[in-house]
């Protein structure tokens, strides 16, 4: 939860979505973590803005009168307040207006109808940043250099993903690690572990091309895409399909993402999966291990209506998956050798009666101590999960 009371501007000309909310969030206006304000439209709510200073979020909808939320929004960029966040409210299945959202420094969205549950969680998320950045504001007003703001980027990049060793409430038979560590300059690198219901587990794993602000700029755009689109109950090679096409408009800088999506259906054990030009997880079944089968296909972004193959393999009892990007086999020694994929099979042949958390911590530390802490000019990312098969 947030170290300060969030104080939270509603934006919305929807007269009874004020009472929802002071119901749906009674118990957080009670405790004192959260304090709403009103505006039913985006010019109302600059005048509560100008009156406020201290409100740190802001939830807008898109589609207002008066002034709409995209305008708000860029009214809202142009005061370069860094200590507010805007949260977009759109109509279901709005990209067009999201994409734009997203690209002129919204923080993140809801879909209307609003899942409060889902909102909540938003809401906190932006809280945490806010916080992150309070305090890197109260030990120094202004960043010394360009490579100090690179780096706070760079760290709230890395705040924004999930961070899981153990189990999901939700799936108590999947077992996870997640690990992410984020080379200096802001990258391209993310991943994602989320329920889609109460026995579908969807895995995504991705890496942009490119470093920097645009890199960072275009993993948000390519990650909220995959989210949207899985929604939709589509499979992983339509929902990769889906954000090829949409992450293709526009594409100016000609940018490219590696990716693997997976759906997992815990009660079958059956793992549904679609590549788009990234690296092949590996499989712990019995004694062996062995790269996932599959068409890697195309990475996204680099060519329209490509049709995208997709693969399923059923898990078994114990089965382990790892999956990685190249910030994982690409670490070099002083002698210039990669750390490779031989050293990472290695290590999971050597691990095979390891349970998916010690096996991924032994990964990372054979990393450690083939670098012997040289720069790391690439971000580490591995995500692995261990099924159990229900006796349900």
């Amino acid at each position: 939860m947030s170290d300060i009371p969030l104080k939270i501007l509603s934006v919305d000309d929807e007269p009874d979505l004020s009472l929802l909310i002071k119901q749906m969030f009674r118990k957080e206006i009670k405790n004192g973590e959260f304090e709403f304000y009103f505006a039913s439209n985006g010019a109302e709510a600059l005048e509560v803005l100008a009156a406020k200073k201290d409100i740190n979020i802001v939830l807008a909808d898109i589609n207002m009168p008066v002034m709409n939320g995209l305008t708000l929004l860029k009214h809202i960029r142009e005061q370069n307040n860094p200590l507010i966040r805007v949260i977009m409210v759109s109509a279901y299945g709005d990209m067009k207006n999201i994409r734009i959202a997203m690209n002129n420094g919204a923080f993140d969205f809801v879909t209307k109808p609003i899942d409060f549950s889902d909102l909540k969680a938003t809401v906190i998320k932006a809280g945490e940043e806010i916080n992150y950045l309070q305090r890197k504001i109260e030990q120094s007003k202004r960043l010394e250099s360009l490579e100090a703001d690179i780096e706070a980027g760079a760290l709230i990049q890395a705040a924004l993903l999930p961070k899981i060793k153990g189990k999901l409430d939700c799936c108590p038979n999947v077992n996870i690690f997640t690990h992410y560590d984020p080379a200096k300059e802001v990258s391209g690198d993310f991943y994602d572990v989320f329920p889609l219901d109460d026995h579908k587990l969807g895995f995504l794993i991705a890496d942009v091309s490119g470093k920097g602000i645009p890199a960072a700029a275009f993993m948000l755009i390519c990650h909220t895409a995959i989210r949207v689109y899985s929604r939709e109950d589509l499979s992983p090679a339509g929902i990769l399909q889906k954000t090829n096409d949409f992450v293709n408009i526009d594409n100016r800088e000609s940018m490219f993402v590696t990716a693997f999506f997976a759906l997992l259906n815990t009660k079958t054990g059956e793992l549904s999966y679609a590549f788009a030009g990234h690296n092949k997880p590996y499989i712990i079944t019995g004694k062996e291990v062995r790269q996932v089968d599959g068409n890697q296909n195309i990475a996204l972004g680099i060519v329209e209506n490509f049709d995208y193959r997709q693969e399923s393999v059923m898990l078994n009892d114990g089965d382990k998956l790892f999956l990685f990007t190249d910030g994982i086999t690409e670490p070099v020694n002083e002698n210039g050798e990669e750390f490779g994929e031989e050293r990472l099979t290695g290590i999971l042949k050597r691990n095979i009666e390891s349970n998916v958390i010690d096996t991924g911590e032994k990964i990372i530390r054979s990393i450690e101590d083939f670098t012997h802490g040289l720069p790391q000019f690439d971000d580490i990312t591995l995500i692995g999960f261990e099924y159990t098969a229900n006796t349900d």
